[in-house]
């Protein structure tokens, strides 16, 4: 997992290369300008703009991929992410296949670790991240997120 603000990409850019091409677009400002909607950037990579309304906790759940790494860049808005860096206290209860999704059942009132990201913020979640996105921070709001999806 990696959290950053965009004006820190940078010193990531060479880190790992398959999320080179997402983080310079994030980073060029080309990201901010994209339509809702899901855009194929290569074999590897695909970005996916969204407009929604963060929900309460209990309203989420966690979730992985096996075969993407996620870069979630919020363009607008504010939102909690919870993080289990691993699947410890959690139980996969559905795969979706088609949409490399695994979702999780976790123990009541298991939080993780909480991460606040606002406009311009960011985080990296690779298959092992298990990451329970839209959570509000002060109530629902309404957040633009652009969803990096990048093939492992």
């Amino acid at each position: 997992m990696i959290i950053l603000h965009k004006q820190e990409i940078e010193k990531y850019l060479h880190l790992d290369a398959r999320l080179t091409a997402g983080l310079q677009l994030i980073k060029d400002g080309i990201a901010d300008q994209q339509p809702l909607g899901r855009t194929d950037d290569s074999e590897q990579m695909y970005h996916n703009v969204q407009c929604y309304e963060t929900k309460q906790f209990e309203d989420t759940r966690y979730e992985s991929h096996e075969k993407w790494i996620d870069i979630q860049y919020i363009r607008s808005g504010q939102e909690r992410i919870d993080v289990l860096v691993s699947a410890a206290g959690a139980e996969c209860t559905e795969h979706n296949k088609e949409a490399d999704c695994l979702f999780y059942r976790t123990e009541d009132g298991l939080h993780g670790n909480q991460l606040y990201l606002k406009a311009g913020m960011l985080a990296v979640f690779y298959p092992e991240d298990l990451h329970r996105p839209c959570i509000c921070v002060d109530g629902p709001e309404i957040v633009e997120k652009v969803v990096f999806k990048i093939r492992v």
